[in-house]
């Protein structure tokens, strides 16, 4: 048990790098002491791993180490069928096969294929359940919000993708200073009825605690902003949401009414981090460049959970003649979470 539990360590280390004893101890469901013993065990094995302390430290194997030990036993080949439905695995008492089974595969992809196969599954969470989406509510949901849209304020401006004034101090090039189009109506949260389904949804301890599992943080919060909490949002013919960065961390989207054309999120995953801006990469895309750009389609009742905030979405332009109608309902980790100044004129004419 030991020896296998040291090999899933190991493997842990290379694909993400560092990691704290805490972390290590929840995903092993032992003793954050055991865990002090494992890293010395495989220390003395000759394996290069070495901790720091504080702030952002934890565990990690000095550059370059590599372990090709990622042959898949029977119970982790068996797992993998159940990738997409974790908790399928977990009841089926094949969590941890799968856990070290698809660490394994991670391992063997070449190149940058285990960081970005790793980054698909971090950002990616299947609920089999489908409890939010019924035939009933569906077009319940669509009749209120179109009763609600022509209270939507219609903006159409330019801004940079951080929402902050242009720093003209810069080249022309860059992204501080490329300005892209929004086009929309907002619907405020503050003025959205009590009735508002989606409005109920996003004020339910059953959604906040669903989002605080999914996204495996302590605790969320919903927004102190009186405007953006839960908005509605309408996308008619030529409307889009330019490229840009999210203020909160996270934010869960409910598609009400798609468009017949267009009206796509676009996305960018880990375009920055919170140590390095990646200007040239945002410059890239804000040039036209595709190649790191990802396309979902989102059906009526889908629910995403999407961490906005390092990665560059956008909402590409409707080209249809059906008007393409959300929500966004907004957490935090923070208990005071706010728009900028800038952003709420800009998607609602006022502010807070």
């Amino acid at each position: 048990m030991r020896a296998s539990r040291l090999l899933a360590i190991l493997i842990l280390l290379q694909m993400r790098g560092r990691v704290t004893a805490a972390y290590l101890a929840d995903e092993f469901e032992v003793s954050e002491r055991t865990i002090y013993r494992d890293i010395d065990a495989l220390s003395m094995a000759g394996v290069p791993v070495y901790g720091d302390r504080g702030p952002g430290g934890g565990f990690a194997l000095l550059d370059g180490y590599r372990t090709r030990l990622t042959g898949l036993a029977d119970d982790e080949a068996a797992a993998l069928a159940l990738a997409g439905v974790p908790s399928a695995a977990a009841a089926a008492g094949l969590g941890g096969a799968l856990r070290d089974g698809f660490g394994k595969v991670l391992l063997a992809l070449p190149g940058q294929g285990a960081a970005r196969a790793g980054q698909a599954a971090a950002r990616f969470h299947v609920d089999p359940a489908d409890w939010y989406r019924s035939a009933d509510a569906l077009p319940h949901l669509a009749r209120q919000a179109q009763m609600v849209a022509p209270l939507g304020f219609p903006n159409d401006a330019v801004a940079n993708v951080y929402f902050t004034d242009p720093d003209e101090t810069l080249p022309e090039a860059h992204p501080r200073r490329t300005m892209v189009r929004s086009a929309q109506k907002a619907v405020a949260m503050d003025l959205l009825p009590d009735d508002f389904g989606v409005k109920i949804v996003y004020m339910s301890d059953e959604l906040i605690g669903f989002a605080t599992d999914v996204l495996g943080v302590e605790r969320l919060y919903r927004s102190a902003d009186a405007l953006d909490g839960c908005n509605m949002t309408v996308y008619d013919r030529g409307d889009e949401l330019g490229w840009h960065f999210d203020n909160s961390e996270f934010s869960v989207t409910l598609m009400i009414q798609p468009s017949d054309s267009g009206g796509l999120f676009e996305y960018v995953p880990f375009t920055r981090t919170t140590d390095d801006e990646c200007f040239d990469l945002v410059a890239k895309v804000l040039g036209g460049d595709r190649t790191e750009v990802l396309q979902i389609d989102p059906q009526p009742g889908e629910l995403s959970i999407f961490r906005g905030r390092y990665s560059l979405h956008r909402v590409s332009p409707n080209e249809g003649s059906t008007a393409r109608l959300n929500s966004v309902l907004t957490y935090a980790t923070h208990p005071d979470h706010r728009l900028s100044p800038l952003t709420a004129e800009l998607f609602y004419g006022r502010r807070t």
